[in-house]
């Protein structure tokens, strides 16, 4: 639910694009393989002047050994 509330509504407020350019960006679309464990922390446009431009939601790197702590529990 995080990887939609950044991109889609965060994202849309904050990112100094276009909306059609923000939505039609690659790095855009690439955020939503968070979902499935493939770790993107930019999105297009947005939080420019941090120290690491365009990079959103830093503790998403905890989504793989969250996934492979799951299946070991379930295996």
């Amino acid at each position: 639910m995080d990887i939609f509330v950044a991109a889609l509504v965060i994202g849309s407020l904050t990112t100094t694009f276009y909306l059609q350019q923000y939505f039609t960006d690659p790095k855009f679309v690439h955020y939503f393989l968070n979902i499935v464990g493939f770790i993107h922390y930019e999105l297009p446009g947005v939080f420019p002047s941090n120290p690491f431009p365009s990079q959103v939601n830093g503790s998403l790197w905890t989504v793989p050994l969250k996934s492979a702590a799951m299946l070991l529990c379930l295996a």
